[in-house]
């Protein structure tokens, strides 16, 4: 836990291992808890603990000072500070605590397009129902990351969690089958990809997953 910890604080996000040490931290599960929150007390780099908060959001349901942590790194934390991730985690850890953070932060002027359906997403995962706005705004201040968390489902404005494989694999939010990015910018089925250009999907499992705007 603590080697795969300081695999994410000495990367940066954009950088395979990153993303895979977040993974594999997910994966071991709750025995990971005392490293990353020791980080979170006692590291210095604000854009670490916005990456691991996606660990506690994911495995610290049964951790007392789970939701502690990540309001913590919320309020210290920019957009630019990739702040999306701890939104993302207030989602996966379904603690109501979260929501008002979470609605002020749909007003918050420095927040960009895609802060804005993170926000929304965790919103939804806490039972809070938050209409699509008339004019959404476009710019975007932080890339998405290079393997994106949220994706949208076919054409509609349905917003669905991507998770992944220590190695780095995406799975089907409905099956748990693994996916891989076709061409045409869609996560498909592996058993898809042979009939991608031909076959429409048959069942609500088959739908396409188009990729995460930018």
């Amino acid at each position: 836990a603590n080697t795969l910890v300081k695999a994410v604080a000495g990367s940066e996000p954009e950088d395979i291992i990153h993303d895979t040490a977040l993974f594999s931290l997910t994966a071991i599960g709750s025995q990971v808890f005392p490293a990353v929150r020791a980080y979170i007390r006692y590291g210095r780099n604000t854009q670490t603990k916005t990456s691991l908060a996606e660990v506690i959001g994911q495995i610290g349901r049964r951790e007392r000072d789970a939701f502690d942590l990540l309001r913590s790194i919320w309020e210290h934390a920019t957009w630019p500070q990739n702040r999306r991730s701890v939104a993302l985690a207030f989602g996966d850890l379904k603690d109501r605590r979260a929501i008002p953070l979470l609605q002020a932060a749909l007003s918050d002027s420095k927040a960009d397009a895609l802060d804005l359906d993170y926000v929304r997403w965790a919103l939804e995962q806490l039972g809070v129902k938050t209409p699509s706005p008339q004019e959404r705004p476009s710019h975007i201040n932080l890339p998405a990351p290079h393997n994106p968390r949220l994706i949208y489902e076919g054409d509609t404005e349905r917003i669905l969690r991507l998770r992944y494989t220590p190695w780095g694999e995406p799975l089907c939010p409905d099956c748990g089958s693994p996916l891989v990015l076709h061409e045409s910018g869609e996560w498909i089925h592996l058993q898809q990809r042979s009939t991608a250009r031909s076959a429409a999907p048959a069942t609500p499992r088959a739908k396409r997953r188009r990729r995460k705007r930018r």
